[in-house]
């Protein structure tokens, strides 16, 4: 979710001009942060944050889980689906 935030965050939210000169565009991290860039880069951890690193892999995991879990479902919605419409077309 960090990755996503970040990625979010960063988009200019005015017109990004080709001129050299002007001034970098505007986004959402100049009002939240203060300042153009993220404080660290996403997956990318200070040696003595280990509590980060544990989080930041069991939020992947979950994430892993909840898409399996996920593509399952719909798998399973559509076979539903394509039943009821075969049976319908009789």
């Amino acid at each position: 979710m960090y990755e996503v935030e970040a990625i979010l965050n960063s988009r200019p939210l005015t017109k990004v001009s080709d001129d050299l000169n002007d001034l970098q565009a505007f986004s959402p991290n100049h009002l939240l942060l203060l300042r153009t860039e993220p404080e660290c880069s996403p997956g990318i951890f200070a040696k003595n944050d280990q509590l980060s690193q544990k989080r930041w892999r069991q939020v992947q995991y979950l994430s892993d889980v909840l898409e399996a879990v996920d593509k399952r479902i719909f798998a399973l919605v559509t076979e539903a689906y394509e039943v009821v419409r075969a049976s319908a077309n009789c």
